[in-house]
């Protein structure tokens, strides 16, 4: 009988410093399942029994060297408490586009294993799980895959061939952020293809991290830049009640007075519904609105009180909110999105349309086909009456050219060309099985100032923590009366030295509003006539103010 060789690997904790055991106890102590207080006569003491959903979607590929992935593809998860200390979490709501992102990362590993001179004589494998937009379920699928198949053993790995490498994931902040802590304890190289909050730009505690996203400071400053273009100088900002949306929501309103504008209201939600409503009751005269901050689930769907309140405000929505447009179509509807570039090489396209239609049904699946019947179309905009629902049975039936996703697909080849310069400078290996623990601590190394092309010609380049993008895209979407949707692109976000620069084609701009074929106008007051001058008004607010004639002999 062939025995297989199992590598052991136990991660001494003297070698840790006394911040970074904290950080393990904490998070340890954080995301254990409380139902598993008591243990079973074959469990052992040393085992962390960390939260899993009810059904646990992962997909793994045996290699000799291995990535991890961290996907977000349900966008909720349910807790369900069944006893005392005990309950059980099931993930929902599935969505699509986040379906194909964890696709298009099994695209790039299966493409680059078919390459025979970017990483030769060695199979990529990988092991990935949906967090479900959850950090406790995010923490457990770090420390799942560490640990190898079977319970999680704190500072212990027992895996056959493939050395993890280091890990991709997660796409928000709320998620990125608790795995770049624990990451940053053991020394793996994690790449976001999302996340934006600045306090991971932080190298001395996050040394390991980097990141395809805008960060939120710069994303601040393009807003700030796009409000001062258009000639706004009255807006409304809603971000997150907690402490990184009230940071953020006030550097915004930063940014935005440094430019003349002036911010009417800063709406803060809560994951309380009656709480958001009663906020969206005061919201005034401002005509656009500006989205920031990582909300979470629960207060993503309090916009159907801001839809409903109102629905013929303008929205400005960064990249964390820029998916809202399927749930809530009057409210995003005429809205200016920031968005990612998308690539447009028809090959490589083609090549990810026919590997996502070629997947076979599993319950990931099955779930986003549950969630995206196939329904007769409903009156114009109305968005509660729909008839004639059928199940999906396969994706062909959503009638949609897939594309892939660039952030992932990017990041993907990122750590490989980083991992192929690790191994061309280290020891030559003489067989396909890397020693243990060869890119803990080392490959991180290798992601500065790395610049390299994929297979289709498209560049990145990283310079300290954050690939740098030449352009991001500024998005106008419209409905038309039978939901389908227009999207228009109005605008680019360039980085000539780190500085963001704006380019606006007003002409091709939707409004909500009949504006004569002119720019939508949000003000506090109105442009004084020739003739007048400003005097303050009641309010303190510099955009506020009243008009007077001109003094005699005085030319306005």
């Amino acid at each position: 009988m062939e025995r297989k060789m199992i590598y052991s690997t136990w991660i001494p904790t003297r070698e840790l410093l006394p911040d970074q055991l904290r950080v393990i106890l904490c998070l340890a102590a954080i995301w254990v399942t409380l139902g598993s207080t008591k243990l079973s006569g074959s469990d052992s003491p040393c085992r962390i029994h960390i939260t899993k959903p009810e059904y646990e979607y992962k997909y793994f590929k045996d290699g000799d060297i291995i990535i991890g992935g961290v996907f977000t593809v349900h966008n909720y998860v349910e807790y369900n408490f069944t006893g005392p200390e005990r309950y059980t979490s099931l993930c929902t709501l599935p969505v699509f586009e986040f379906f194909s992102q964890i696709h298009s990362f099994r695209f790039a590993i299966d493409e680059i294993n078919r390459n025979p001179d970017l990483l030769p004589n060695i199979t990529l494998g990988y092991h990935i799980y949906d967090s479900c937009g959850d950090p406790c379920l995010a923490i457990g699928s770090i420390l799942q895959i560490l640990s190898g198949p079977g319970n999680v053993v704190p500072n212990y790995s027992c895996r056959g061939k493939g050395e993890i490498a280091g890990f991709i994931g997660d796409q928000s902040s709320l998620t990125s952020l608790p795995i770049a802590q624990l990451l940053g304890v053991y020394g793996y190289t994690q790449i976001s293809y999302g996340a934006t909050d600045p306090t991971l730009n932080d190298r001395n505690m996050f040394p390991y991290y980097f990141s395809t996203g805008l960060s939120d400071d710069i994303q601040h400053i393009a807003v700030a830049e796009l409000v001062e273009q258009l000639g706004w100088t009255w807006v409304i900002i809603v971000a997150p009640d907690n402490d990184s949306g009230e940071k953020q929501s006030q550097n915004l309103q930063k940014e935005i007075n440094k430019r003349g504008a002036c911010v009417e209201m800063i709406i803060l939600l809560t994951d309380d519904f009656y709480t958001n409503m009663k906020l969206f009751e005061q919201i005034m005269t401002a005509e656009v609105i500006v989205l920031c901050g990582t909300p979470s689930d629960l207060m993503l769907l309090s916009l159907s009180f801001l839809q409903k309140m109102a629905p013929q405000k303008t929205l400005v929505i960064t990249l964390t909110w820029g998916l809202i447009g399927y749930e809530f179509k009057l409210l995003y509807n005429c809205s200016l999105t920031f968005l990612y570039p998308q690539k447009r090489i028809k090959g490589l396209n083609d090549q990810f349309n026919d590997y996502l239609l070629s997947v076979e049904e599993d319950m990931l699946l099955k779930d986003i086909l549950e969630k995206y019947p196939l329904c007769d179309a409903p009156e114009p905009f109305n968005l509660t009456d729909f008839s004639n629902c059928t199940k999906r049975t396969a994706l062909k039936d959503m009638n949609i050219y897939f594309t892939i996703n660039d952030e992932v697909y990017r990041s993907v080849y990122t750590l490989v060309h980083a991992l192929r310069t690790e191994l061309s400078v280290s020891v030559t290996h003489r067989d396909k099985y890397v020693p243990i623990n060869t890119h803990r601590n080392q490959l991180h190394r290798y992601m500065k100032n790395l610049h390299f092309k994929d297979p289709w010609g498209e560049e990145s380049y990283y310079e300290e923590f954050r690939d740098i993008l030449s352009v991001y895209w500024i998005i106008n979407s419209f409905y038309m009366s039978d939901m389908v949707i227009t999207s228009s692109l109005v605008g680019t976000v360039t980085f000539p030295q780190s500085k963001p620069k704006i380019e606006i084609y007003v002409e091709r701009i939707m409004w909500k509003k009949d504006t004569k074929n002119q720019i939508l106008k949000s003000q506090c007051s109105a442009n004084c006539p020739p003739g007048s001058r400003k005097i303050p008004g009641k309010s303190a607010v510099p955009c506020c103010y009243a008009c007077v004639p001109c003094s005699h002999g005085e030319i306005s």
